[in-house]
């Protein structure tokens, strides 16, 4: 299976950067979406929902670059041009390594998701009776923690990737799918 060498390594950036120290705000598109600026537990409940809606489209959106073109440009495979998450579509389940699955996923939402705290992101592969039900579909959890007030709330993600078509849906602990819509569908 393909090495993580190349993934992005956050352990090694400065832990006093202010980028990681500042609570996290809505992006710009969901400040002029929405208008008036939230406070408290509304606004980390339209965080949560802003960050669900991102997840998803990165979860559903393979990354441009193969593993050995991202070893060798390291800059390259951490910038925008390499959003999203190594290409699955087509992949048996028999045939992934899950735990490389993990460390891409986790190394892609610590880089391209910064309202969540990148410390206390986690992603671990789940094997339940439901997922056995269904063929070709690895089932995943994502937690962590956002970046937005003192304490930061908590997130967890259910994850269901279809490996037939690449898509991932994503539910919240307790909450409805946030299904992929038409442009939140694989990329290339």
């Amino acid at each position: 299976m393909p090495s993580t060498s190349h993934l992005l390594d956050l352990s090694r950036a400065p832990a006093d950067s202010a980028a990681r120290r500042r609570p996290a705000a809505p992006m710009l598109f969901d400040r002029l979406r929405e208008g008036a600026p939230q406070r408290g537990a509304a606004h980390a409940d339209a965080l949560l929902d802003a960050v669900l809606r991102d997840l998803s489209w990165l979860l559903n959106t393979a990354c441009a670059l193969d593993e050995r073109t991202a070893r060798r440009y390291a800059e390259a495979a951490r910038s925008v041009l390499n959003f999203g998450v190594p290409a699955l579509a087509g992949t048996p389940l028999s045939g992934i390594d899950t735990q490389y699955l993990e460390d891409a996923l986790r190394e892609a939402i610590v880089c391209f998701e910064p309202r969540l705290q990148g410390g206390s992101v986690e992603v671990r592969c789940v094997s339940d009776a439901p997922r056995a039900r269904r063929h070709n579909v690895l089932t995943f959890e994502i937690a962590g923690r956002l970046a937005c007030c003192d304490p930061p709330p908590a997130m967890l993600v259910h994850t269901e990737l279809d490996l037939d078509s690449g898509v991932a849906l994503l539910r919240p602990l307790g909450g409805a799918p946030q299904a992929a819509t038409d442009d939140a569908r694989p990329r290339r």
